[in-house]
């Protein structure tokens, strides 16, 4: 039995969890995420890069034990492909923090690669199967809050 697209996927990001919490940071931002890849969420502007989005969660590592990513649904159009997911991170201090947000990947040679990671705190996805929804909120200029701050507060 051959695997699915999603279950290739799946097994990155299960993969992606393994290594943050093991630290490997490097190892688990390239495996993951393409060279040119851009990385938004709210209250934190586009951040482009595999050295820019390791940063991200080196800050993050600062906050969460554990991170883990539950894909939803995976649509396929050639080499690109897009889906919801939800994150599910263990606060050091305790109590659990939920994002949900939207990746999508492109094929690169035998692999699945993100190129854009946009995640936010709401409820609801981006993206739902009659259409995009637009998601109120601050501009892309807004100065990104560092997640220390924002466990803490």
């Amino acid at each position: 039995m051959t695997d699915t697209l999603y279950d290739r996927l799946r097994a990155k990001c299960e993969q992606f969890g393994k290594d943050f919490a093991a630290g490997r940071l490097s190892e688990m931002t390239s495996a993951f995420y393409h060279p040119e890849a851009v990385m938004e969420g709210r209250d934190m502007p586009a951040e482009q890069g595999l050295t820019a989005i390791r940063h991200i969660f080196e800050e993050a590592r600062e906050v969460y034990s554990s991170l883990t990513i539950e894909l939803e649904e995976i649509t396929q159009v050639g080499d690109v492909a897009f889906g919801n997911f939800t994150n599910r991170n263990t606060i050091i201090g305790g109590g659990m923090d939920i994002h949900r947000g939207l990746m999508i990947w492109t094929r690169t040679g035998d692999d699945w690669l993100v190129v854009r990671d946009f995640f936010f705190s709401e409820n609801s996805p981006l993206f739902t199967s009659i259409g995009l929804h637009a998601v109120g909120g601050k501009g892309a200029g807004t100065p990104r809050t560092s997640r220390k701050k924002s466990a803490k507060a």
